[in-house]
């Protein structure tokens, strides 16, 4: 078994104290009552206090180490789909924005539902091995699809629609989702940026 840096550190500090212990106790039993042995058992539980606290420490540390570098793993495994993912919508949204000031064919809300349709969001699972990514990347995510797969859904659902028919009603409903599908992109946009400097770290070992 190799010790690694922070193991020498806690095995030091227990050296250290029991050395410590033993010269405190020396000198306290000088001045007090107390017998030798007692000195030696309060300070001996002092530190083994201390010390459980100082293992628990440098564990949580290196758990948290392992948890990020298998974030950055993950990361660099969707990244590049992310990107794929966020040119599509990022191309819906304009052509809801588009919609939204000059106006589209009613059927041109069920060809970008069929866009949505068509492309592979991340699972789940994928999602959550990302959670260790700092500004909330992984929630950037979620919420993302969230809002996506309900952009779908009205998008879908805007046939049956009797004013559809009304260029002012056409009009509104693409503003409407459209404010849906930005703050999707927005969300993507900010996960995907997470993602591209987790792969890069990963792979480089700095910030790019």
């Amino acid at each position: 078994m190799k010790f690694g840096e922070s193991t020498w550190q806690v095995v030091a500090t227990l050296v250290g104290g029991a050395l410590g212990g033993f010269a405190l106790a020396t000198a306290w039993e000088s001045k007090t009552d107390k017998s030798f042995w007692e000195i030696i058992a309060a300070v001996g539980t002092l530190a083994a206090v201390a010390a459980a606290v100082g293992v628990a420490h440098w564990d949580g540390i290196r758990k948290r180490s392992e948890e990020m570098q298998r974030a950055r793993v993950a990361a660099s495994s969707v990244t590049m789909k992310t990107a794929w993912y966020f040119a599509q919508v990022l191309h819906v949204h304009e052509k809801l924005d588009a919609a939204r000031r000059f106006d589209c064919d009613w059927r041109d809300f069920g060809a970008l539902a069929f866009r949505l349709q068509r492309l592979t969001p991340l699972s789940l699972d994928e999602i959550e091995r990302l959670i260790p990514l700092p500004n909330n990347c992984a929630h950037n995510f979620a919420g993302a699809l969230d809002r996506i797969s309900a952009a779908q859904n009205l998008l879908c659902e805007f046939e049956q629609d009797r004013e559809r028919v009304l260029a002012e009603r056409r009009r509104e409903f693409a503003g409407s989702v459209a404010f849906v599908v930005g703050e999707a992109n927005e969300m993507l946009k900010k996960a995907l940026d997470e993602c591209q400097k987790a792969s890069f770290r990963g792979l480089h070992g700095h910030r790019p």
